[in-house]
C-alpha cells in the first residue's frame, strides 16, 4: 500500500516537472557555435534585437532588425509568422532572452536565445555585413 501511495506520488512528480520543462521548452539557449547544426535542420529567421545604430555597425549577414528597446517591438513580434522558429541575438544575450521571453508570452513556440550575442557570432564565422 506504501508502494502504491509513493508510486503514485513518483508519477505526479513525473508529469507535474515534465509540465514545468514544457512551459521552458520554446525558449532554448545555445551558443553561436551551435546555431548552424541546427539551422541546417531547422530553417528560421536570424533576429538582431540591438538597437539601429549597434546593427548599422555590423550584424549577422541576413539578419533581420528588431529593436528590443523599441516603443513598437511588441507590435513588429505580433505580425510575424508564430509557425517559423527565430533565432535571436543581441551584444551580450541579455536582450535577447528578454526579448524571447516576450515572444513566448505572445503563442511563439520556437524560439532560440544565443547566448554569446553578435560577438559570438561573428568569433564563430557567420557572415557579417558592414
Amino acid at each position: 500500500m506504501i508502494l502504491d501511495v509513493l508510486g503514485l506520488g513518483f508519477i505526479f512528480l513525473a508529469v507535474a516537472g515534465s509540465l514545468l520543462v514544457g512551459q521552458d521548452s520554446t525558449i532554448v539557449s545555445l551558443r553561436s557555435t551551435e546555431v548552424k547544426p541546427i539551422t541546417d535542420s531547422n530553417p528560421g529567421v536570424m533576429l538582431d534585437v540591438r538597437t539601429q545604430s549597434e546593427y548599422q555597425s555590423g550584424h549577422v549577414a541576413g539578419a533581420v532588425l528588431l529593436d528590443f528597446l523599441s516603443s513598437s517591438f511588441r507590435e513588429r513580434v505580433d505580425s510575424l509568422d508564430r509557425t517559423k522558429s527565430y533565432y535571436l541575438y543581441c551584444r551580450s544575450g541579455n536582450r535577447s532572452l528578454k526579448a524571447a521571453l516576450v515572444m513566448r508570452e505572445m503563442g511563439f513556440m520556437r524560439i532560440y536565445n544565443v547566448t554569446d550575442g553578435f560577438s559570438g557570432m561573428k568569433a564563430a564565422g557567420y557572415p557579417v555585413s558592414p
